[in-house]
Order: structure tokens, then C-alpha cells, then sequence
């Protein structure tokens, strides 16, 4: 079994380490504070493609696994668990109920 990452895994890695770091640390602290959900950074997330990561590029997915999502959103806890733990609910639940029990129209 080659556990070695993919070019794909480690763009995913860099592009949210470097998201975290650049976008989410300098207002982690604030935003907790004050008790805000961080609306921007959430939609930010969605641009990067964090909600289709695991999605077939036919429905505006990426069709990466399971293992780069699990990257991506370790880089984003690093910055601020509390936007990890709302973009998991989002991934995991949300977008998957969607993609198993949805249809077109």
C-alpha cells in the first residue's frame, strides 16, 4: 500500500494551510470572542471547494477522497476549531445528504 500523497493531496494541503494562515488565524481569537459565526470565511471555504472535495466533478465536486478532506479541514482547525466543527456539519452532513438522497429537479 503506497501511503506516499498525491500532487492533488498536497495542493489541497498547501491551499488550506495557506488559507489558514493567511485568512483564518488573524481573526480566529475576535470572532470567538464575539460569539459571530464567520459568514465570509465560511463562504471562502466554499470557493476554495471544501463542501465538494469528495463530490464527482459532474456535480461541481473535485472528485478527491476522503483522505483530502480530512487534510483540508485539520489546516482549517488549526486556525479555529469552532469553523472546522460548522464546515464538518456542512461536508459531512449537509452537501452528503444532497448528493445521496437528492435529484435535479
Amino acid at each position: 500500500m503506497d501511503f506516499q500523497l498525491s500532487e492533488e493531496q498536497k495542493l489541497v494541503r498547501e491551499t488550506f494551510e495557506r488559507f489558514c494562515e493567511e485568512r483564518i488565524k488573524p481573526q480566529a481569537a475576535a470572532l470567538d470572542e464575539a460569539h459571530e459565526f464567520p459568514r465570509d470565511l465560511f463562504r471562502e471555504l466554499g470557493e476554495l471547494g471544501l463542501f465538494g472535495l469528495r463530490y464527482p466533478e459532474s456535480l461541481g465536486g473535485t472528485n478527491l477522497n476522503f483522505v483530502s478532506y480530512c487534510m483540508a479541514i485539520t489546516e482549517v482547525a488549526r486556525g479555529s476549531m469552532s469553523l472546522a466543527a460548522a464546515a464538518t456539519m456542512q461536508s459531512l452532513m449537509s452537501t452528503d445528504f444532497l448528493y445521496r438522497y437528492g435529484n435535479e429537479s
